[in-house]
C-alpha cells in the first residue's frame, strides 16, 4: 500500500474529533490507524486475487490452455482497488468504534478522501482548476476540448469499467457518456456497504467541477431501479 498516501489519508481523517476518540491517547489512536491499514490491505489483497481469477476464468467453449498464465492486473485497475480498499478499512475499523452510526462513519471516511458532501475533494488544486478553465476559455472548439477531459477520463478508469458513448443522430441530442460497469460498485455492493460509492462519485464530479454545463447521474449508485452512470458534457453539434 502506498506509503505517501497511508499518510496522508490517515491524517485526514477527523478522529479525534468524534466524541467517542476525542480522549483516546496517542498508542490508542496508532492502533486504529494499524487496523485501517490491516484491514485495507486484506481487502485489497482479497478482491486484486478475485478479479485476477475472473479475468483468468476461461468462457464458456474456450480451452483451458488457452488462458492467459499472467495474473497480474493492469495498473489503473490496481490503484482503483486499492482507493476502495482504503475506504473499506477505514469504514470497517470505525463503525464499531463510532457506535455504529453509520452516516457518521461515511462522513468521517468521505474527510479522508478531502470529499464533504458532494463538493468537490481538496485535493483537486487550484492550479489544476485554472488550467482546466484556462484550456477551455482558449479552445477554438469548446465541444471538443470538454470531450478531450471525457477520454482523458475513461483512459484513467482502465478496462475493468465499461463506459460507452451514447448516441447523438437527434438534433437535441447531448454528448453522454454512460458507465455501464463500475468497478468501485462492484467492490461495494460486494463487501455489503454500497453507499460508499457517493465518495466515488463526489470525485469523479471533480474532474469536470469547471464545465457549466456538466451533470452526473450515478444510476449504479441507486438502491433501486439501478441503470448506467450518465455523464452528460451538454449539447452535441453533430457534423
Amino acid at each position: 500500500m502506498n506509503t505517501l498516501f497511508r499518510f496522508v489519508f490517515l491524517r485526514a481523517l477527523p478522529l479525534v474529533q468524534q466524541p467517542e476518540l476525542r480522549s483516546a491517547s496517542a498508542t490508542e489512536l496508532a492502533d486504529i490507524a494499524k487496523q485501517i491499514t490491516s484491514t485495507a490491505q486484506d481487502r485489497y489483497t482479497h478482491h486484486l486475487e478475485r478479479l485476477e481469477r475472473s479475468r483468468l476464468a476461461p468462457s464458456a467453449g474456450t480451452p483451458p490452455a488457452s488462458v492467459p498464465e499472467t495474473t497480474t492486473l493492469d495498473e489503473r485497475s490496481q490503484t482503483h482497488v486499492r482507493l476502495a480498499s482504503w475506504a473499506l478499512g477505514a469504514y470497517r475499523t470505525l463503525y464499531p468504534l463510532l457506535s455504529n452510526d453509520e452516516e457518521r462513519t461515511l462522513r468521517v471516511v468521505r474527510q479522508g478522501f478531502g470529499v464533504q458532501g458532494d463538493s468537490t475533494p481538496q485535493s483537486v488544486s487550484l492550479l489544476q482548476r485554472l488550467m482546466v478553465r484556462f484550456r477551455l476559455f482558449l479552445a477554438r472548439d469548446p465541444r471538443r476540448a470538454r470531450l478531450m477531459l471525457a477520454e482523458r477520463f475513461v483512459a484513467d478508469l482502465g478496462p475493468l469499467f465499461e463506459a460507452r458513448w451514447a448516441p447523438t443522430r437527434h438534433p437535441e441530442a447531448h454528448d453522454v457518456l454512460l458507465i455501464h460497469r463500475c468497478l468501485y460498485e462492484e467492490i461495494f455492493r460486494l463487501e455489503g456497504v454500497p453507499k460508499l460509492l457517493s465518495l466515488f462519485c463526489a470525485m469523479d464530479r471533480a474532474n469536470f467541477v469547471d464545465l457549466s454545463q456538466f451533470t452526473l447521474e450515478p444510476g449504479l449508485a441507486y438502491a433501486t431501479k439501478r441503470q448506467a452512470c450518465r455523464f452528460d458534457f451538454g449539447p452535441a453539434k453533430l457534423r
